[in-house]
């Protein structure tokens, strides 16, 4: 065996790892070479002070029972706090919902109690009289003809033991076998406001017509006044072309639009039902001829008089178709040309138009403050129930977890 070989064999044979004929043949080696056997003698002391001082040392105690006790009441610390926190989340929780529902049941009170979704909303215009004066204040111009008037009184006289009304009509008017209603619709720009509205009332007087409204309204541009004007007019029905055709020749038309309506079937319709009433009423009438009892007389005056309603009903009915197709109805609207050689002052009301930026300003930003407000107001549901839905998964989510740990 070589010497170099020795110290790896004196570890197997120290061990008693060697088989009995190799620890035989390493015995012989030490006790034939110096080295070897000096090696052998050198880890045997060393392997002996080592067992010494193992010995030495203080054995260590552990107590298996602590260390159980330990780490249930360590488990027990653990579900207290999270329950702990369990607890003030869910109070939070439930604190804010309630200042959530609090909140949107306030809001909802305001928004119905001051017209937020809805409303009416009354706004102004400034106009001036049919005299030509501007006081900034809206009027209202309404003329009425006498013949429409003679034929709204005729329309309005019956007698209590319901008699059939007259419905007479202003004289020289014919009505025609087909009841039809003409209507027109017509936007003129006019050079001079005040000359195009005398020759209205002209063609208007000249025709038979009236003028029903007239509104005004006043604009300004370059420190200059420009007025419109909006009418309604009632002409007899043989004029109507014959005024619409003058009203064209006032200025530029702009727009223009006419419309027959035929309402024959429905006026022929209820001048049947009209007589079939008039036939139960003459029947209630020779009953209330023959009735012997007062119980009788009282029930065939009672249908009397709901036959009587119902036939006056119809026959205001008539009467309005008639005054429909009889005069036609034209709604014009003249504005003034605005001139494009007209000066303007570009400093012209300055201080009132930055005013009215900053308050146009300020009412967009609020308009958008709104709009974001009522959108998180909307969202707000679906907003907690997303919450409460992340609050449970991320519970059973640490519960699994913990399991498996």
């Amino acid at each position: 065996m070589k010497c170099n070989e020795g110290n790896e064999q004196l570890y197997r044979y120290i061990d008693g790892e060697m088989e009995p004929n190799e620890a035989e043949s390493f015995a012989i080696h030490l006790d034939e070479c110096e080295e070897c056997s000096a090696a052998y003698e050198e880890t045997i002391k060393i392997k002996e002070e080592l067992k010494q001082y193992a010995q030495q040392m203080p054995k260590p105690k552990i107590d298996m029972e602590q260390i159980f006790l330990s780490a249930e009441k360590r488990g027990k610390n653990d579900k207290e706090e999270k329950s702990q926190v369990r607890k003030k989340i869910l109070f939070v929780f439930k604190k804010s919902v309630s200042y959530a529902a609090v909140f949107v049941l306030g809001v909802g009170l305001y928004a119905v109690g001051s017209g937020m979704f809805g409303g009416s909303k009354s706004m102004g215009m400034n106009y001036r009289n049919s005299y030509g004066t501007s006081d900034g204040v809206q009027m209202q111009q309404s003329v009425e003809s006498e013949n429409l008037k003679n034929a709204q009184d005729a329309a309005a006289s019956a007698n209590s033991t319901g008699a059939k009304p007259s419905k007479t009509m202003p004289e020289g008017l014919k009505l025609s076998s087909d009841k039809i209603i003409y209507t027109g619709n017509m936007v003129i720009e006019v050079e001079k406001y005040e000359d195009a509205r005398q020759s209205i009332a002209l063609i208007v007087e000249e025709n038979q017509g009236f003028v029903q409204s007239e509104e005004v309204d006043i604009s300004e541009k370059g420190g200059y006044e420009y007025y419109t004007s909006f009418y309604k007019i009632r002409v007899p029905v043989s004029q109507y072309q014959t005024v619409t055709e003058k009203l064209s020749q006032i200025g530029t038309v702009k727009y223009s639009v006419q419309q027959a309506s035929n309402v024959s079937y429905e006026y022929y319709d209820i001048q049947g039902d009209i007589e079939q009433l008039n036939i139960q009423k003459q029947r209630l009438l020779n009953l209330y001829q023959q009735a012997n009892t007062i119980a009788e007389l009282i029930e065939i005056e009672n249908e009397l008089t709901r036959l009587n309603t119902k036939i006056n009903d119809y026959e205001n009915i008539l009467l309005n178709y008639d005054r429909e197709v009889e005069y036609s109805t034209i709604e014009l609207s003249i504005s003034e040309v605005i001139s494009k050689n007209a000066l303007i002052n570009p400093f012209d009301n300055l201080g009132k138009r930055i005013k009215e930026a900053f308050v146009n300003s300020i009412n967009g930003l609020t308009t958008a403050l709104t709009v974001v407000f009522l959108v998180i107001i909307k969202i707000l549901p679906f907003a907690l129930v997303a919450g409460v839905v992340f609050f449970l998964v991320r519970q059973i989510v640490r519960k699994r977890r913990i399991k498996k740990e």
